[in-house]
């Protein structure tokens, strides 16, 4: 297995101070990062684990964040696939 990139990332509903919706999206960092660091910026996590890119370009996740007690799930994917420009949105 040849890995083109690797990394964790959290799956949630964005705070947002302007608007009166939140969005759902990935957010993907340095495995240096614990998940906990960033999870203030969340109204709800989904999903967090670890994820890599393959040298086909294909997501895959994995693991879960300890610090939060959430598990990678597969649905995860699509969040991340549209993260990295990856997907044409649908």
């Amino acid at each position: 297995m040849s890995l083109y990139v690797q990394g964790k990332y959290i799956v949630g509903e964005i705070r947002s101070n302007t608007s009166i919706v939140d969005c759902i999206s990935a957010v993907l960092f340095n495995c240096l990062v614990t998940h906990s660091d960033l999870a203030n910026a969340f109204s709800e996590i989904h999903g967090a684990g670890f994820f890599y890119l393959d040298k086909e370009r294909k997501v895959h996740v994995y693991g879960e964040s300890v610090s939060l007690s959430k598990k990678s799930r597969p649905e995860d994917v699509q969040w991340i696939e549209r993260t990295l420009c990856l997907t044409n949105g649908e």
